[in-house]
This record gives structure tokens, sequence and C-alpha cells, in this order.
């Protein structure tokens, strides 16, 4: 009668269906399509389903480019790529995707982004059941579909993905980080070995050529066996060689990052010894590869959107009007500010935070 009493109780009705659940769930798939830095934030939550359902394979569906990279991670049985502005182009590229993942059924999909598309893609997909991501609820959603929502900030990223899975009676571990480990397109030597990553999908998110420019001299003045790497995707070729102008100095590589595929920029990064740059893909990549970083952000929250990595600064004017935005747009939002969380963020600041960074990797 002690023992059934003590069954009725709801802690142990919990506990009972928290085994069946770990039981019964031997494949799951995740869902992120895009950006690649959102995509690469996604690397922890496979391997804390790993560490929940031990024995359990992982999947991930996401864009050609990002699965590039994302296949180096362990933590990923399959990473299927969908190939959405080519050969899978158009609604009926879904489907072509729900066949590459086969015939057998997934106990459970998770929508990570919470888009039409990857709604869609996840109702397509056999599974015994499904969850999704909320990062707001409907009158939230309504105001972004508007362009008229709050920016969000506090919550990092990482741990809203893993707060999804906060029904299945999972708490969100806050210190879980990508990991990635690609192997480096080059051979570390001597020299200091520098990333500067300038471009972004966004105007507002940028920082200026001449401050970049600035930063190199700055940190060159401190350390002469040092080399700068920039990096940038192909539209960025302007502003890079602009960079590379007003710098003028022997200590920039001279490879053109802006030609290579996804794979092979993050196989460069993996070889730096630093990394300084905007809130864009490359700078997390870069702290997911665990090189010291130093990230600039100006419109964007860097308690949401800063990459996770041992030893880091983030450097932002924090200004009373910042963030302003969740993603940046083409100019800024302010009618009494002219861009001015960036444009007043002076080289002065990156480069003392960098000799920060590069003081305590000497330690």
């Amino acid at each position: 009668m002690v023992i059934f009493a003590l069954c009725r109780k709801p802690y142990w009705r919990l506990l009972l269906e928290s085994a069946i659940e770990i039981l019964a769930l031997k494949r799951i798939l995740l869902i992120r399509l895009t950006a690649l830095g959102d995509v690469v934030l996604v690397e922890p939550v496979a391997r804390a389903l790993k560490q929940w359902y031990p024995g359990a394979s992982v999947d991930l569906v996401t864009e050609v480019q990002s699965g590039a990279v994302l296949a180096y991670a362990k933590s990923f049985d399959r990473v299927i790529t969908y190939d959405r502005n080519g050969s899978e182009a158009g609604w009926s590229g879904i489907g072509t995707v729900v066949a590459k993942l086969g015939q057998e059924p997934y106990d459970l999909v998770v929508d990570l982004q919470g888009k039409l598309r990857t709604r869609i893609l996840a109702r397509k997909v056999k599974s015994r059941r499904r969850l999704r991501l909320k990062k707001r609820g409907f009158w939230g959603g309504l105001l972004s579909l508007l362009g008229l929502e709050k920016p969000l900030k506090g919550t990092h990223a990482v741990d809203i993905y893993l707060r999804t899975f906060a029904v299945l009676g999972h708490e969100a571990n806050k210190s879980m980080r990508p990991q990635l480990r690609l192997p480096p397109a080059q051979d570390k030597k001597s020299v200091l070995n520098i990333g500067l990553s300038a471009g972004t999908t966004h105007a507002t998110k940028q920082w200026s050529a001449e401050k970049f420019a600035q930063l190199a001299h700055a940190l060159e003045s401190h350390n002469s066996n040092i080399k700068f790497t920039l990096f940038g995707g192909p539209k960025d070729r302007e502003l890079l060689e602009d960079i590379k102008q007003r710098y003028d100095g022997a200590s920039m590589n001279d490879a053109d990052m802006t030609k290579l595929s996804v794979e092979e920029m993050t196989k460069w990064i993996a070889s730096m010894d630093l990394f300084i740059g905007v809130d864009s893909g490359p700078t997390h990549l870069a702290a997911a590869h665990d090189i010291p970083v130093v990230a600039i952000f100006g419109p964007t929250a860097p308690s949401r959107w800063g990459p996770r990595g041992g030893n880091q600064e983030i450097v932002s004017l924090d200004l009373d009007c910042s963030p302003c935005s969740n993603t940046g747009g083409a100019s800024c939002p302010s009618r009494t500010r002219d861009h001015d969380c960036m444009k007043n963020l002076s080289s002065d600041l990156v480069t003392r935070a960098t000799l920060r960074v590069l003081e305590a990797e000497a330690k």
C-alpha cells in the first residue's frame, strides 16, 4: 500500500515518464537552416541531447554552406544539407530534403527556427513527437512580421535553444558553448596570426575600414611579429580592399578569403591565434574553435548573440539606444543618432581589449 501511495505522487510519475522518454528517444532530428552563426550555436544542443539520451543519434538539417562546416562537429551523426537557393529551391524542395532523411521515422523532430518553411519541413518528417523553438508569443510574432518587434536580449541564443527541451524535463546548462574542430588550412608558426572579420550581411553591424586599419597599425606597434588575415564573403571584397589600402603594411596576408567556400574559410579561421570581428558568422566560428575572440557589437545584444568561448572580450558602447535590432539593418533606425554605436566605437577601445586578451593568453 505504501509503495502504491508513493507511485501515485507526481514526483514518481515524472521520474517514470522521464525514464520511459530516455529509453524511447533513439533518433532525433534538429532543424535550423540559417544563418551561419545561429547554426553554429546549435552544436551545444546536439551535445546536450547526447548527454540526456545516451546512445541516441542526432541529425541536423541545415543549408548547404552551414552544413559544410557543421559536418565536422562530432556531436552530429548526420548533417543533411538543404540547397534552398539551388537544386532544392521552391516549396517542392522540402519534399526532396525529406526524401534524403529516409523512411525510418524519428522519435523526436525539433524545429529550432520556427519559420514557415521549417515548420512545414518538420511536419512532413515522420516522427513520434515534435518540438518547436518559441522565441516570442503571438503578439511578438505579429510585431516581428511587421518589423516592429523589440530587440531580444538577456537570455543567450544557446540557452533559448536548450529551453525548448524543458517540456521533457531538462534544464539549460548555461556553461555550454559550441565546439568545432576543423583542421586548420596552414600550420601555426612563430608568427602571431590575427584574423580580422569586417564583413557582415547588415550594414549597421559593420565597423569602418578606417578603424580596422587603425587597429592593425596599433597592434603591430605592440608586436612586429604579427600577420593579419582579412575575412569576408564575396560581397565584402570592396570593404576588405579598402582596409588593405588604408593599412598599407607588410603584415597583411594577401590571401583573398572572399573567393573561398565557407568550409575553406573556416579552416583558415581555425589556424588563427586570435580573432577580432563584428557580430557575424566567422566570429562564432572562431569561438567554436576555442580561439581567443574580441567581438565588436553595436545594434545587436551581446547578451543574446555574443560568441561563447573561453578567453574573449566583447567591445560595445552600451548606448541607451542599443540594442535596437535582432539582426541589424540597412540604416540606423534612430532619428537622433547616426549609427553612433559603431561610428563612435574607437579603434583604441578594441586595441585595449585585444591586448588584454593577448595578455591573458600569455599567462
